[in-house]
């Protein structure tokens, strides 16, 4: 009767806004994995690298609609471990990242038994995970077999083959700490480790992908490196309360703020700075914001990145927003930070590259107001995609820079009198008051 057709309808009701959540989900996880694609620049380029990464996407991806659906237990109990020697090859490709290295190096430099134990980063707080960020933890959490490994290969010296891979390069040295090179920190490998780890993402099918993600790289529930993958908004003044770490990654998060938590980004240091013990350090990684027009071929790019965010405005979605590295260094000083390096890193765009955010439209034209918009951008986007693969004929296309910024809480803060809880009241007010 009446009541089997109002349960009917009910139910009807709760399948569509299920299956609504379940693409909002999947629209998030995927454009997670979209961001920061100029990371796949910041090694000096490796073809077998690019398969493995192509390979690993491709599982990635083909799992995710299931994992999205899947509990915590579940996803752990179906994750399979990624083989030793991929596990081993991926972390060591990652440990040569320009950029993580950098970290690494500015981190070693302050510890005087460098180039023998190496230094820890102790506590570590990843302020907004992405795929990179998570695998550079986990280079971190398997870098004493990539240090051995390394060590045997310097002796043996094997031929690199794909069945029996050796890891080409060496462990750093006192001496290469102390040398002049400017160059150095990307001749070696750092010995690095961390006590545990934190790693916030901003919903929960980014959460369950991460999970996914930590499980394939041996890191979840892993009693040589324990951590947690947790949901949280640097907006919620009580997230995180009363927790302290010795060291906080930024890793793309200020570009990303935008997209989850808009008008924040003058905050958000001041916010971070609060989860940070006295001497600890936050190592800060950005990109600088692409120009609306540039000279040349370059400016191909420039077209692809204002169609970009067009398509993701149309579907309804925020877009992020990069900062140039001197308005990080300024807001760190302001929040009390000690900057102590800035380094910048050109990136290669290649024709593939660009098709990467190509593709980040391709995916919002679904969401478009109508089929007819929809239809005129994807003409675009496959106009833009032939424009890119011209442009990047004669090479890759260098265009902005990836940086990272290393700050420093000074320990001089700790003399402060006020307690940990006044010192979150006051602060829990004034962000109310600019919230």
């Amino acid at each position: 009767g009446e009541g089997q057709l109002r349960k009917e309808r009910e139910r009807q009701r709760l399948l569509e806004e299920r299956r609504k959540r379940r693409e909002e989900l999947e629209r998030e996880a995927r454009d997670n994995a979209a961001r920061g694609p100029e990371i796949l620049n910041r090694n000096d380029g490796d073809d077998d690298e690019d398969e493995d990464e192509d390979e690993n996407q491709k599982d990635e991806n083909s799992l995710q609609p299931e994992i999205l659906d899947m509990t915590d237990a579940e996803i752990l109990e179906h994750t399979m471990p990624l083989p030793e020697r991929e596990l081993l090859k991926q972390s060591y490709y990652t440990a040569k990242d320009k950029l993580f290295s950098r970290i690494e190096w500015i981190e070693n430099l302050r510890h005087p038994e460098m180039g023998i134990s190496g230094a820890s980063f102790g506590e570590l707080l990843n302020a907004g995970t992405g795929p990179h960020s998570l695998k550079w933890i986990a280079s971190i959490a398997h870098r004493e077999k990539i240090l051995a490994r390394l060590r045997q290969d310097e002796i043996e010296e094997d031929e690199y083959d794909e069945e029996n891979f050796s890891l080409k390069g060496r462990v750093c040295t006192t001496s290469d700490y102390n040398s002049d090179d400017p160059e150095a920190y990307v001749e070696c490998i750092s010995n690095v480790a961390i006590t545990n780890f934190t790693a916030v993402t901003a919903a929960d099918g980014m959460r369950k992908t991460t999970l996914h993600s930590a499980a394939r790289l041996s890191i979840a529930n892993s009693t040589n490196s324990p951590g947690e993958i947790i949901i949280g908004n640097w907006d919620n003044v009580d997230f995180l309360l009363g927790r302290k770490f010795d060291t906080i990654l930024a890793d793309y998060l200020i570009g990303a703020i935008d997209g989850f938590s808009p008008y924040f980004q003058d905050l958000v240091f001041e916010r971070l700075l609060q989860h940070l013990k006295p001497g600890g350090r936050i190592y800060v990684v950005g990109l600088t914001p692409i120009p609306d027009l540039l000279d040349g071929p370059e400016n191909v790019f420039c077209k692809i990145t204002r169609v970009r965010d067009a398509c993701i405005k149309l579907a309804g979605d925020r877009c992020y927003r990069e900062y140039p590295m001197n308005w990080i260094v300024r807001h760190l000083k302001r929040s009390g930070l000690q900057v102590i390096d800035t380094f910048s890193l050109p990136i290669r765009y290649t024709a593939e590259l660009m098709t990467v955010q190509i593709n980040v439209c391709r995916r919002k034209l679904g969401n478009f107001p109508t089929k007819g918009l929809s239809d005129e951008m994807s003409a675009l986007l496959n106009k833009l995609e032939e424009e890119a693969r011209i442009a990047t004929e004669d090479g890759p296309l260098l265009i902005g820079t990836d940086y990272v910024v290393s700050a420093e809480l000074p320990f001089e803060l700790d003399d402060d009198e006020l307690d940990d809880d006044e010192e979150q009241i006051d602060y829990k007010t004034a962000l109310l008051e600019e919230l």
